[in-house]
């Protein structure tokens, strides 16, 4: 009865069923245990204590049933549940349906991709904007930059997609890439950015050379150089404001500038090809400056750029947007070297200043080496045989061990040697009158062995063999930088050939200067150059000792082992560089030794840098490279310079890890690229970057590189559509060239060409039949103008009359064949 009840009150069809199993199964068991009592158990067993079985199913059914009421309101809400969440999945494929109506028609291309770079979802706007339906392929086939992006994950990029500026924007996560056409905003950006007025400065250079001709012929000369300046510059569209005895001041537009830089500035070749003509030491620097919002800014930046150019050495154009110089150069080394005449210009002046000087300090760098050493003095010898008074500035606490053993052996060979060398202690009693401060081996202020005694110098004169990175710190006199020289005692001694008195070296001197020039170029190996070895020849001719110089390279056995020990334990990062952290307190020398060390130690390697803590404190940081990364744009970035391929830095207050990680993450940002990566275009083949025509992503120190050496350009807007219109025009000249050797071919094919020959006895020639023989009777018979090198004789050597076979290569898969027929000449 409690049961029906229950099913009356609930009605629920699940609940029925279980309190129909319920009924029943308390029914089979009330009747199993009635049947057991009235018929198993003895009379005298029926007792009340077998009543219990009955209480306990009681019992039993009660708990069943309380637990059937309470399950049945989880029952009651699992449906409830399940009809809410009924409710929101019809809801989410309602919204499903719209974000897909959505995703198809808003003007955003969107693509999805897997793992493996198979596109698994494309929207209707990405389909039409890569011509194709995309789904199932793989995105290495719709688009290498894309391809390229996604690959190195890198950040949101604007890619070319069938002539069209495409905005790619990505999220790797998700593994989805968004689209936006931004053809025509980046088209306004790129002719905004093609009119932007650049204003350029040329100067010519060493016009004062010309003072020894007549008056005619200088004006002749000049208008030379004029006339090869103007030419240039109406080529370029660069329109003149101002001609002002040898300035020329000129406006251009920006993406005239790009094309003016993909050409390398092709005037210094120009003003090169013409002095070397005229054999005289006429040059020219080009300052442009760039401003893009203050217009202000552009002819002060044009007039640094002028004097960095100037600074550097002339024959060259620096650009300066007010943050960053890029220097071009010519096209060759050769032409970057400073000529004879230059020299000669250079080494006058500095002669005069010592004549005019009542005494002249020779100051190195600061730890000066043995080139800073040996340059030192030979410019003091140099001064004391032209009759001028001169001492080198040396502070002894920071010298290197080669520099210590050179000053301590003088002692013994040369005691003058330690008498000319001054300190800070007794500089000032030097100084008299009119003071000359030579700075050798260094260009920097903050590199000089001391700054105390600019404060009494009347003149400032330089004279250095490395790059002119920034700007000079110093007003100098005169400043005589050639970075193409292997050391500076290259400099000194080729000025020494020229000094107007017989210049005689003591043997000592000399020798110290040659292990200068060793020390410099590794032995002979780096930095060498046809003039290296005839300046190494002239040391020699002064007494130098080959042999005994050499000795001052020796190194002891514990301190080679222990470098051997150093570069085991040489770690190594982005897979083609090596960092080497050293032990203890280092010499400066040790740093570049192990750095140069584990460069030639391991195949492959492009760069490597050992670090260690120097003596006075400091963390160095010695940087070498194969000539295909540059170090010393690294080695910037850490407060240093130096080389492209050797350089360093020195480093306050952190320790050594903290230097590691720091140089690490420079690298990193370097390699990586991201905001700071430079596209640019390559003009000539580069080994292990590309060829001539492609376009790469490189770091800027690396761009910066490829620019000034004119082995690319930049590939912004202008150069690229130049890029595209050459490729379309050498498409066109190749289209054109087949056609004219397919008629050639034509024409060619299965004729005989008469080569008529005087003949000896039986019939034998004169001589053998070449190509310009079968030259000269094609262009005579059949006005055909064949290269030479093009016509192909089958027969080894022909020297008899007869008829032989000969083909013409016209173009890589176009060949004519014809035959000769040489006859008797009659």
């Amino acid at each position: 009865s409690i049961y029906c009840i229950i099913y009356m009150i609930i009605g629920d069809e699940l609940m029925k069923k279980r309190l129909i199993a319920g009924i029943i199964l308390a029914l089979m068991t009330a009747g199993v245990y009635y049947i057991a009592y009235q018929f198993i158990f003895p009379s005298d067993k029926k007792t009340i204590i077998y009543l219990v079985p009955i209480f306990a199913l009681a019992l039993i059914a009660l708990i069943f049933l309380i637990w059937l009421i309470a399950f049945n309101n989880f029952i009651k809400q699992d449906n409830a549940l399940i009809k809410e969440l009924a409710i929101k999945n019809d809801l989410l494929d309602s919204l499903q349906d719209s974000n897909n109506i959505v995703a198809e028609t808003l003007p955003i291309g969107m693509v999805v991709y897997s793992r493996e770079l198979t596109i698994t979802y494309a929207n209707i706007m990405a389909k039409n904007l890569f011509q194709s339906s995309l789904l199932g392929k793989d995105i290495s086939r719709i688009n290498d930059e894309l391809y390229q992006m996604i690959v190195f994950k890198k950040a949101s990029h604007v890619i070319d997609v069938y002539g069209k500026k495409i905005n790619v924007i990505p999220h790797y996560e998700k593994q989805v890439v968004y689209f936006f056409d931004v053809t025509k905003p980046y088209t306004i950006e790129a002719n905004h950015k093609h009119n932007i007025p650049c204003l350029m400065i040329v100067s010519l250079e060493n016009v004062k050379a010309l003072e020894d001709v007549s008056f005619q012929q200088k004006t002749e000369l000049l208008n030379e150089f004029y006339i090869a300046i103007d030419k240039w510059a109406v080529a370029n569209k660069a329109y003149s404001l101002s001609n002002s005895g040898d300035r020329q001041v000129f406006i251009i537009k920006k993406g005239d500038l790009d094309l003016v830089k993909r050409e390398n500035f092709s005037i210094l070749q120009d003003v090169n090809a013409i002095s070397m003509q005229e054999q005289v030491p006429i040059s020219v620097s080009i300052g442009v400056g760039i401003d893009d919002d203050d217009y202000s800014n552009i002819f002060r930046n044009a007039t640094k750029a002028l004097d960095s150019a100037g600074q550097r050495g002339g024959n060259q154009a620096v650009i300066f947007d007010g943050q960053s110089e890029v220097t071009y150069g010519g096209r060759n080394r050769t032409v970057e070297r400073k000529t004879a005449a230059e020299v000669q210009n250079y080494a006058s002046e500095i002669f005069s200043l010592i004549k005019e000087a009542s005494s002249i300090i020779v100051m190195p760098h600061k730890k000066p080496d043995a080139d800073a050493l040996g340059s030192a003095i030979g410019v003091r010898e140099l001064c004391e045989q032209m009759g001028t008074p001169a001492k080198v500035f040396i502070d002894y606490s920071d010298i290197d061990d080669t520099v210590a053993q050179v000053i301590d052996d003088s002692a013994i060979e040369y005691i003058k040697l330690r008498q000319d060398i001054i300190t800070e202690q007794d500089y000032k009693e030097f100084f008299k009158g009119r003071t000359l401060l030579i700075m050798v081996d260094h260009h920097s202020k903050d590199r000089s062995a001391s700054k105390a005694p600019y404060r009494q110098a009347s003149k400032v004169a330089i004279i250095d063999h490395h790059r002119l990175e920034a700007s000079l710190d110093t007003e100098p006199d005169l400043v005589y930088i050639d970075h193409n020289a292997s050391s500076a005692v290259e400099l000194v001694t080729e000025i020494l050939t020229l000094a107007p008195v017989d210049i005689k070296l003591p043997k000592f001197i000399a020798t110290s200067m040659f292990v200068g020039m060793l020390i410099d170029t590794q032995n002979f190996t780096a930095h060498t150059s046809e003039k290296m070895f005839y300046i190494a020849g002239k040391l020699a001719q002064y007494g130098a000792d080959p042999y005994k110089a050499k000795l001052y390279l020796r190194e002891p056995i514990a301190e080679q082992s222990a470098r051997i020990n150093a570069l085991l334990g040489a770690e190594k990062v982005f897979n083609n560089m090596r960092i080497i952290k050293l032990d203890g307190k280092q010499k400066g020398e040790d740093l570049s030794k192990a750095a140069e060390a584990l460069l030639n130690s391991d195949k492959g390697v492009i760069a490597t840098f050992a670090i260690g803590r120097l003596e006075d404190g400091r963390v160095g940081i010695s940087a070498r490279s194969d000539g295909s990364y540059n170090v010393s744009h690294v080695m910037q970035l850490l407060g240093g310079g130096g080389h492209f391929n050797a350089s360093a830095t020195q480093i306050d207050e952190q320790d050594i890890s903290q230097v590691k990680k720091s140089l690490v993450a420079v690298l990193e940002q370097e390699l990586k690229g991201d905001e700071r990566s430079m596209r640019v275009i390559l003009v000539a083949d580069v080994k292990k970057q590309g060829r001539k025509g492609e376009t790469i992503d490189v770091t800027p120190g690396y761009g910066n590189y490829l620019l000034s050496k004119g082995l690319a350009i930049e590939a912004n807007a202008a150069n690229m559509a130049a890029l595209e219109e050459e490729k379309a025009r050498k498409e066109q000249q190749i289209k054109e060239e087949i056609e004219v050797a397919n008629k050639i071919k034509s024409t060619l094919d299965g004729i005989t060409v008469i080569i008529p020959v005087k003949t000896g006895e039986k019939g034998k020639l004169f001589g053998s039949i070449t190509s310009s023989n079968v030259q000269a009777q094609l262009k005579s018979q059949y006005k055909l103008d064949i290269d030479k090198k093009k016509i192909i004789i089958h027969e080894e050597k022909i020297t008899s009359l007869g008829t032989y076979d000969v083909s013409v290569k016209l173009q890589k898969d176009i060949s004519a064949k014809f035959h000769i027929d040489v006859v008797e000449a009659k």
